[in-house]
């Protein structure tokens, strides 16, 4: 379990007032075998409070809250059927109750909001996996998932009160999988297919394959891989009041990467080409030209193909007496939706890894570069650097003590346009396992 509790810096930018930001997390795992049969149960927690401000203004407003729970438990059975197969029964369950509450005060006399959001995903899987052969492998399943939602926003903006509403709606999918991999020498190959249907009339199919070759006289991975995907719209995004559109299409997305990976003597490097495509995509903005500011108050989807092409360079410097490791990655993307740059898309991010040991004790950096990118059809969010720090103590074989220090040096950044991110901040713990 785990609290952070931080009233450091507002949400705001540009700003001294301080919000209060609140989390704890929990979880809980246990795990049984009962012969072939082995069982597992986790459950896991997450509750955060947090102060908002004025909704019209950069000023702080003292009664203006918001709070939401998570959690999430899931059940899973496995067993043996012979010597080559393997069957199991998973069940998960996944809940989120979002709450923001505004009252009327001396700072802010006009607004005041309401609202509260609960929704819920039912998961339910039957896997079997075969081992055929020496060199092939199979697995095969079915699935069903239901996601249910509700929502209530009461607001009065100065113009009299208005509530949406979204009565309780459901919307379930089922799918049927099949999974095959050949292994012969040096060369792998990975080929599956999905089908799944949703909002029961509709049906798509999903593909993925992976062909891998080691290359001995070079001693040189190749990896190429390709796979199809979508996302269904949300229930908020179908029938919110406000900007719902029902028969929304689902994203459907194409994946195409390439990685050539060579180990050295003390480093190994690794390079990877990547093209990925939307149709379809979900947005509230009409047009993508940045000249042109139209905007459609309800989701829609894009006519415009959204599409990113870049590379990453990563190196990953082998244990050196004191150093257990070190990790670098360099990556580049281009983003666009049509002829205009995507929103959100970083063009360029850079991070650094690394650890030093010293008997019991461990210390740890990590540096995270983040280019410039487009926030909005008018903004940009400006490029920033996070440092965060760590060291931690063995006190015996099952129990240590540590501490963080996160946004070592730079504690006013955004990565959301106008909110700031959390200021500096302490952590101090201690970890037994039982």
């Amino acid at each position: 379990m785990t609290q952070d509790y931080d009233k450091s810096l507002s949400r705001l930018t540009n700003t001294s007032e301080k919000d209060l930001n609140e989390i704890t997390n929990a979880s809980l795992f246990f795990a049984k075998d009962f012969g072939a049969l082995s069982t597992a149960i986790q459950y896991r927690t997450h509750v955060l409070s947090q102060d908002l401000d004025s909704t019209f203004g950069n000023i702080d407003d003292p009664n203006y809250k918001a709070q939401s729970r998570q959690d999430m438990v899931s059940l899973k059975g496995e067993t043996l059927i012979g010597e080559n197969t393997k069957t199991s029964l998973a069940y998960s369950r996944s809940s989120i109750v979002r709450e923001s509450e505004n009252k009327v005060d001396s700072v802010d006399t006009i607004n005041t909001e309401d609202t509260r959001y609960e929704g819920a995903t039912n998961k339910l899987e039957l896997r079997t996996h075969l081992k055929m052969s020496d060199i092939w492998d199979m697995s095969f399943g079915i699935e069903a998932k239901t996601e249910t939602g509700k929502y209530n926003d009461t607001r009065d903006y100065g113009f009299g009160e208005t509530t949406d509403e979204i009565k309780e709606q459901s919307q379930t999918m089922y799918g049927v999988y099949l999974q095959e991999s050949w292994r012969y020498k040096l060369f792998t190959i990975k080929a599956g297919g999905r089908l799944e249907t949703y909002r029961q009339t509709k049906s798509i199919n999903t593909y993925l394959l992976t062909v891998s070759q080691v290359i001995p006289q070079l001693n040189i991975d190749v990896i190429y891989r390709y796979k199809t995907g979508y996302r269904e719209p949300s229930i908020y995004e179908r029938f919110n009041t406000y900007s719902g559109k029902e028969d929304l299409k689902a994203e459907q997305s194409k994946t195409r990467e390439l990685t050539v990976a060579k180990p050295l003597k003390w480093v190994e490097v690794s390079a990877t080409y990547f093209e990925n495509d939307v149709d379809n995509l979900i947005t509230t903005i009409s047009k993508y030209d940045p000249d042109v500011y139209t905007y459609d108050a309800h989701y829609l989807n894009s006519t415009e193909l959204s599409r990113s092409i870049g590379g990453e360079l990563a190196l990953s410097i082998k244990p050196v007496k004191n150093m257990p490791f070190l990790n670098l990655s360099w990556a580049r993307t281009k983003a666009r939706n049509g002829s205009s740059r995507s929103l959100k898309v970083p063009e360029e991010r850079v991070t650094v890894a690394t650890a030093f040991q010293f008997g019991k004790l461990t210390l740890g950096a990590s540096v995270n570069h983040v280019g410039e990118q487009r926030s909005s059809l008018s903004e940009s969010l400006a490029q920033y650097t996070v440092v965060n720090t760590s060291g931690s103590y063995n006190i015996n074989s099952n129990s240590s003590a540590y501490i963080r220090i996160l946004n070592l040096g730079n504690t006013q950044y955004e990565a959301v346009k106008s909110i700031a991110s959390a200021g500096r901040e302490y952590r101090l713990g201690y970890r037994k396992e039982l």
